[in-house]
């Protein structure tokens, strides 16, 4: 079940498919599990150890799930990634934010777009008609494809003005320009000189007007290339394998992750919530036995040199923004926690103040 190597979907068999087809079954049982206490460790009813064991269950499974090789398939072949990032998502990340329109598809197997039939094609063009309208297969009359195929991963990218704005505007200026020369439009461009425009100066020739632009878009491209695995997308010479039941088995484990997510949807916020409150208290605990101030969260360096403080911070460490993020978390949590503790004075106490938490 623990994957080694990573093997790509290209150089799968017959035999590997099979495989992980079975291990898809292996795995099913375990995501019941997760959500149950994924919602159980946050009810108020169950103590701080009964909590500690379910979140050791969630962390045991959820590792379970992220070691297999069918996870590492159905991250592959939903393409799910972080942006700008070579990382393999979590699988909470990937539980969050799984998109329910994303179908299972094979990483060399993304097409550019799709010509209809004429008649077709002008029903298309009717736009008084249901803008819904859907084609079937029988409509198609030809299907484009681009070579290397992690080019249609890549554009998608650029096109998305949230990862970046000037290769989404390049992109679209090229566009309308190409269109706009091959349908025979007149095309003016300014030169700019000391924050002026010079409307006189129209005098760069439209081929030369687009290999700006392309240089510019093919310069982004590159830095958009640095975070593809380009072996990933090569094709698999085998054309006798059966990869429909792999495919159905990604799609109902798809189902049964969007399925336990509509149930509740700050299920995952609230868990991280609980994680991160666990491990404050672990810290505050590790600061009072090691004589340091709990108010400051030492640095990364430091914690790693005290009692206990080098397992925490691998914990920590696993976290979404890692210590960083953690300890602003931690400042806010440990003033509001100090702040909320009820105060009790022992007459026959040896100190003079002391808090519930320590009775």
């Amino acid at each position: 079940m623990i994957s080694d190597a990573r093997k790509y979907l290209n150089k799968f068999n017959q035999a590997d498919i099979d495989k992980a087809v079975q291990e898809f079954d292996e795995i099913d049982y375990i995501l019941p599990l997760i959500y149950r206490d994924l919602v159980e460790i946050t009810l108020p009813k169950y103590s701080d150890k009964a909590k500690q064991l379910m979140h050791d269950a969630i962390i045991e499974n959820i590792e379970k799930i992220e070691s297999s090789v069918a996870f590492d398939i159905f991250v592959e072949i939903f393409g799910l990634n972080y942006v700008l990032s070579k990382e393999k998502p979590k699988f909470l990340d990937v539980f969050q934010g799984l998109d329910p329109t994303c179908i299972a598809t094979l990483p060399w197997q993304y097409f550019l777009g799709t010509l209809y039939k004429d008649d077709r094609e002008m029903k298309f063009c009717n736009l008084n008609l249901k803008k819904t309208q859907k084609a079937e297969i029988s409509d198609f009359e030809r299907i484009i494809k681009v070579v290397p195929q992690e080019f249609f991963v890549l554009i998608k990218r650029m096109q998305d003005p949230t990862i970046s704005a000037r290769a989404s505007e390049l992109l679209t200026m090229y566009t309308k320009l190409s269109l706009a020369e091959d349908w025979g439009f007149y095309i003016e461009n300014y030169k700019v000189e000391n924050g002026s425009v010079d409307l006189d100066k129209n005098d760069l020739e439209i081929s030369k007007l687009k290999l700006e632009i392309l240089t510019r878009l093919r310069n982004l491209y590159s830095e958009f290339e640095k975070f593809v695995d380009k072996d990933m997308y090569k094709e698999n010479n085998d054309k006798n394998l059966d990869w429909n039941k792999l495919k159905d088995q990604c799609e109902s484990f798809k189902a049964k992750i969007i399925d336990f997510r509509s149930r509740d949807l700050q299920l995952v916020s609230n868990f991280n919530l609980e994680i991160n409150k666990r491990y404050c208290t672990e810290l505050r605990y590790i600061l009072t036995i090691n004589q340091e101030n709990p108010i400051n969260p030492p640095s990364s360096t430091n914690l790693n040199k005290l009692i206990n403080g080098a397992g925490l911070l691998k914990k920590i460490g696993k976290l979404k923004g890692g210590y960083r993020e953690f300890c602003e978390f931690y400042k806010k949590w440990i003033i509001e926690k100090i702040d909320n503790e009820q105060k009790v004075i022992g007459t026959t106490s040896m100190n003079n103040k002391t808090t519930l938490e320590n009775i």
